[in-house]
């Protein structure tokens, strides 16, 4: 599978909540002290953080 087709799902299966590429590129846009805070919580969190601030 190509690394465009996958998706980061939440605990519901099936439940596409974001697409890994816009993960990473939202992620990407963060300064070191952001990364920090995403490292630390659930998958869920970190998904809701980013589409919030960007």
């Amino acid at each position: 599978m190509a690394i465009e087709r996958v998706y980061i799902n939440t605990y519901k299966k099936g439940d596409v909540v974001m697409h890994f590429l816009e993960f990473k590129r939202r992620f990407s846009l963060l300064n070191e002290e952001e990364k920090e805070f995403i490292y630390k919580l659930k998958l869920k969190d970190a998904i809701d953080f980013l589409r919030t601030i960007y």
